[in-house]
Order: C-alpha cells, then structure tokens, then sequence
C-alpha cells in the first residue's frame, strides 16, 4: 500500500494579535466597570454584547448575518435592561423572560427569511448560541449585586487577560501544546495575588482566575478552525465572548466558597 502523505497542520494560531488587543481592553474595561459599580459594569457589557453581535454571526459564517446580528440585538438590549436594574429588581430574575423574548425574535427571524430557509438548524444553533453567552456574561452583574464579589471579577479579567497572552506568545513555540496548564498556573496566581491584594479570602479569586483561563482557551480553541475565524469582526467577536463567556465563574466560586 503507498504511503497516504499527513494532512498539512493548519498554520493559524489560536488567537490572533486583534483578538488579543481587544480582548485585553475588554478585560480591563470588566475590570474598571466592576470597580465602578453596577451601572458601569452593565454599560461594559452592554458594548461587548454590540460588538458579539456584529462579529458573532460572521465568526460562525450564519447564512443570514444582518438577520442574526438583528436577533442578537435583541438580546443585547433585553439583557441589557435586565442588568441595568438587577440591583433594584433583586437579580437577574427577569433573565429568563428576556431570552424567551430573543429566541421568540429568533424564530422569527428565520419565518421571515426568502431564501429557501438554507442552513436552517445552523442558522438556529449559532444564533442561539451567541443569546447564551450574552446571558452567561449578565452573570457578572450577579456577583456583584449578591455578593459584593468585584475582587472576584478582577481574578475572572486577569484570567482572560492571562489567558490571551500566553496563547498569543507561548501558542507559535514548540511549547504551543503546553498553552492551557501555563495558562492556568499562572492564572490561578495573579487570582490568588489580586485576592491577597484586596485583603480578601484568596482561594476565590484563586479558583476564578485559573477556572476562567481554561474556559476562555476553550472558547478559543474551538473557535480558531473556523473558516471566517481570520475576519476583523470575527476576531472581535471572539474577543469579548471570552469576557462573557466566563461570566457564571465570579458568582459560582462565591456561591460555592463565600457564602
């Protein structure tokens, strides 16, 4: 039998040099909104949950990117409001009538297509999916207004930021499969100084630096195939879903270890 020549190893990185900018400004705008308050906090989300939805149907190559990134406007704003008043309203209890609203837009959306309703379960899928990780991100709103938990979203941003950096320089080495244990270890203890910082119990921010680095990588990691994952508005969309994304690991590590 002849040889069958390897397939070639896709050269793309696992983040690209504007996913890491601005995911990084992401990172310290969560950062800066944590420590303004719940207002600001919410104004901070409320912008990467704009450009999610711009960026987020062009990553996923959706057959009808204008219609989905209406969709995801929807939920930008539904969610939106509910963070905007979770101080007042006792939480997020109204966050399940807001994405009930956005997935009602979101079938909408696809009843009104006129072309033939191609890639319809893609379509479904990838705009839902994008509704998810702007609900997960209102979590961040949660542990403050709970929990009084902005140390904990620090550790969450410097694990994010942690995180970008490592992939960016240690993800073009010989080193490249290593990316996620460094990234990890050292996010764990930037956590664990920023706790010690902040004159707080470390072994939260601790656990959410390290947890919120591997969750962001992951989100990465399954994101950079992705034939339009090279695209400008692609790479911005990947860069703050990493800050959304991890948004229920500043509220889960207080529920669990502060409470």
């Amino acid at each position: 039998m002849p040889d069958t020549p390897a397939a070639p190893a896709d050269p793309r990185p696992i983040v690209a040099a504007p996913t890491v900018g601005a995911g990084l400004i992401a990172c310290a705008a969560l950062a800066a909104g944590a420590a303004g308050g719940t207002y600001a906090l919410a104004a901070v989300l409320a912008v990467c949950g704009l450009v999610l939805a711009w960026g987020w149907p062009i990553l996923l190559d959706l057959p009808r990117p204008p219609g989905s990134s209406a969709v995801l406007l929807v939920g930008v704003v539904g969610i939106g409001l509910v963070t905007f008043l979770a101080e007042r309203s006792g939480g997020l209890r109204w966050l399940v009538t807001a994405l009930a609203v956005s997935l009602m837009a979101t079938f909408l959306h696809e009843l009104l297509r006129t072309d033939g309703r191609r890639s319809l379960v893609t379509s479904i899928a990838g705009t839902v999916f994008g509704l998810a990780v702007l609900a997960v991100g209102a979590f961040h709103i949660n542990a403050l207004v709970q929990f009084d938990g902005a140390v904990a979203t620090y550790a969450a941003a410097a694990g994010v930021a942690v995180g970008l950096v490592i992939d960016f320089a240690v993800g073009r080495t010989r080193l490249g499969e290593w990316c996620l244990p460094i990234g990890m270890v050292v996010a764990g203890a930037a956590g664990t100084v920023i706790g010690l910082a902040a004159d707080v119990t470390w072994n939260v921010p601790m656990v959410t630096g390290l947890v919120a680095c591997g969750i962001a990588h992951a989100l990465r990691r399954v994101t950079a195939p992705l034939p339009r994952s090279q695209e400008t508005p692609a790479q911005l969309a990947v860069a703050v879903a990493g800050v959304l994304f991890v948004g229920v690991v500043p509220f889960a590590a207080l529920w669990l270890l502060a409470r």
